[in-house]
């Protein structure tokens, strides 16, 4: 349980420490950011609504690394001094959330 709690605090850390580096490097990434984060919410909450475990990894995974290269591509051609910034903060925001992590908290479906 301390293991969980120590890698959550720290992947919190690196995204505040990303985010706020990309905030001060420019005010347009934090929308950007911002709308990265509730899409990739968005995608999980319609995750959620699959019950079978194995497309749901799939949509998952397919949908969030899609938004991430939209999300770069929005990012580069709008606010390109910020660009690494955003793949950092999009890299550990996609390799954090795991989806199966998701499919284990559901009650077995009948």
């Amino acid at each position: 349980m301390k293991k969980i709690d120590l890698k959550i605090k720290s992947v919190i850390a690196v995204s505040v420490l990303i985010f706020t580096l990309g905030a001060v490097t420019s005010l347009l990434f934090i929308p950007i950011a911002l709308g990265y984060m509730a899409s990739v919410t968005l995608v999980y909450y319609l995750g959620s609504k699959i019950h079978d475990a194995a497309l749901v990894v799939g949509y998952i995974w397919l949908s969030k690394w899609t938004l991430f290269v939209i999300f770069l591509i929005i990012t580069g051609t709008n606010n390109p001094e910020t660009f690494l910034h955003a793949m950092s903060l999009f890299i550990v925001f996609n390799i954090s959330l795991n989806p199966a992590v998701f499919m284990l908290n559901k009650e077995p479906s009948k």
